[in-house]
């Protein structure tokens, strides 16, 4: 089984079934041998070499790729080519797993989590998380600021890429609960949004 605390490698290098989920999107992982995945029914042929402590390079074809893992329990993601997912036995149910407004608001650099909760007034509000743990590298709104959908709100540093935390749609800054240098987990509020602001008018 090896040293527990080594970060596991992508799914070509252990056995069995795995999902990815970031993105908005789930993809079902079958290892079928060292060399050989099935992912979402179709094969593909991938080499997997150690390249670091918690990175590794994933060859498909003529493309090569530079994977990055984070491990913190029982919980593990994957960051490549500007994209993070978290990695999880198939046909298990995440226990922090949370109701999800929508799909996950799409960054630059990477999805963001978010949750809906009652807001003033009733208003349905929003908390904007971490998709995996990072490190805030700034924080881009305050308490009162009005935003529109796709403004960045938060900047975080995760498995040596940046990822943008940002509005999922036009509204209020309610709260900020995080500042610059803060080490964040995933599902931790970063920042809470209500609406709509007066960007973008109730119907």
């Amino acid at each position: 089984m090896g040293d527990p605390t080594t970060p596991p490698a992508p799914a070509a290098a252990t056995p069995g079934e795995l999902l990815l989920r970031g993105g908005g999107s789930t993809r079902r992982v079958r290892v079928v041998s060292d060399t050989v995945v099935e992912i979402d029914g179709r094969r593909v042929a991938v080499q997997v070499s150690p390249a670091g402590e918690s990175e590794f390079v994933v060859t498909v074809g003529e493309a090569r790729h530079a994977v990055h893992v984070a491990v913190d329990g029982e919980r593990a993601w994957a960051a490549a080519a500007g994209e993070s997912f978290e990695i999880e036995p198939a046909g298990r149910v995440p226990a922090h797993a949370a109701p999800v407004a929508g799909p996950a608001s799409a960054t630059s650099h990477g999805p963001a989590s978010q949750t809906d909760a009652a807001g003033a007034g009733g208003a349905a509000g929003t908390r904007l998380s971490a998709p995996m743990p990072a490190t805030v590298t700034a924080v881009l709104v305050g308490p009162g600021d009005e935003v529109s959908a796709g403004d960045p709100v938060v900047r975080l540093e995760a498995m040596k890429m940046e990822l943008v935390v940002s509005a999922p749609r036009a509204g209020r800054i309610a709260a900020v609960h995080c500042r610059h240098g803060d080490l964040v987990q995933p599902g931790r509020p970063l920042v809470a949004l209500e609406g709509p602001s007066s960007r973008e008018p109730a119907p």
